[in-house]
């Protein structure tokens, strides 16, 4: 899909080496957080929803987030109005 549209499409993926491959190809790519990150944005999640659901990752899923982004989001959470 992302190929025919010749990259230039949004994908959403939560496969890293799919990942990879579309930003290789110059592809906007929004994985789990970057949705939530863009709800709230878009003033779609209050700042508490936005921060129940990132936890939620954290705690009762199979979604990788390694330490270092964990702690990142963490403090951008945390910077929020």
């Amino acid at each position: 899909m992302a190929r025919a549209n010749r990259f230039q499409a949004l994908v959403l993926t939560d496969d890293l080496a799919l990942r990879r491959l579309l930003e290789d190809h110059g592809a906007q790519v929004a994985g789990t957080v970057g949705i939530l990150v863009r709800g709230y944005a878009s003033g779609r999640l209050s700042p508490l929803e936005l921060r129940a659901a990132i936890d939620s990752l954290f705690t009762g899923s199979s979604l990788f987030i390694s330490r270092a982004f964990r702690n990142y989001l963490k403090n951008l959470l945390i910077d929020l109005p």
